[in-house]
């Protein structure tokens, strides 16, 4: 058996967790309210988008965009991480689905999930 104050200690942690994800649910929600109603899709499809190098570096621009490449922060210099619109609808949909779980709504499968929080997690922000 654990001791009481390992245990009580560990519990005391995991409310401190679910306080953290209370916040982080307002903020979520405020987020997505704000992309949906100002329909920021648009605007990121439209960005200048560039290939992406072997090495991970930036390409060659692309003469118009293209939802599958990264959007260019050459350009969009004020962008924190390289991705494509794509990748942005992406995080949008798993932000959503976490508002839904912790709503106690039914969430489907994020099946990119984990290859955008890779990508969040590895590129430093700017």
């Amino acid at each position: 058996m654990v001791p009481q104050d390992q245990a009580v200690s560990n519990v005391n942690q995991m409310f401190g967790v679910c306080q953290q994800l209370t916040t982080i649910l307002r903020t979520v929600n405020r987020l997505i309210n704000s992309y949906t109603q100002s329909d920021m899709s648009a605007t990121f499809n439209a960005l200048p988008t560039c290939a992406t190098n072997a090495d991970g570096s930036l390409g060659a621009p692309d003469a118009a965009p293209v939802s599958g490449n990264v959007i260019d922060t050459r350009i969009v210099s004020f962008l924190a991480i390289s991705m494509s619109s794509y990748e942005i609808g992406v995080m949008v949909n798993l932000l959503q689905a976490y508002v839904a779980l912790l709503d106690g709504q039914a969430v489907t499968t994020q099946q990119y999930a984990p290859s955008v929080l890779a990508r969040t997690e590895a590129e430093p922000l700017k």
